[in-house]
This record gives C-alpha cells, sequence and structure tokens, in this order.
C-alpha cells in the first residue's frame, strides 16, 4: 500500500508540467481566472488520466486519483514559481 501511494505520488508530481501546459494554453483562449483555473487544472488532470486508464486498461480509481493529485500539483508548482 505504501509503495503505490509513493508511485502515485512520484507519477503526479512528475507529469504536472503536462497538466501546467494544457491549463496554460487554456487560458491563452478563453478567459479564466481565481478558482477557475483551480478547477480546469483539476478537470484536466482527471479527464487526461481517465482517458489514458480506458485507453490502456489501467486501473480507474489509481487514474483518477493520479489525476487529481496531477492537477492539484501544477496549481502548487505554478504558483511557487510565479511568486518566486
Amino acid at each position: 500500500m505504501e509503495e503505490t501511494l509513493t508511485t502515485l505520488i512520484t507519477t503526479a508530481l512528475i507529469l504536472s508540467p503536462i497538466i501546467t501546459g494544457i491549463v496554460q494554453a487554456i487560458k491563452k483562449y478563453v478567459t479564466i481566472e481565481g478558482i477557475q483555473i483551480i478547477v480546469v487544472a483539476i478537470l484536466t488532470g482527471v479527464l487526461l488520466f481517465g482517458l489514458v486508464a480506458w485507453v490502456f486498461t489501467l486501473p480507474i480509481t489509481e487514474s483518477l486519483l493520479l489525476g487529481l493529485l496531477s492537477g492539484l500539483a501544477s496549481i502548487g508548482a505554478f504558483e511557487g514559481i510565479s511568486h518566486a
């Protein structure tokens, strides 16, 4: 269990720049701000990793959790860099 959780967190952190890039591309074409950015990042992560789970027949719950973690990590990383 502990190994699975560590793997999920590590993968979410590694893949969070992909989510950040997708959200930045969305922000270029759609006017979103504030809490909407957080919601878009989380939904993007969940949809992306849900799609990956569906295509490669992976466990859906772990993939959706990974998408949620990636979305949250991307927001945290972006905020940390932009305020540094």
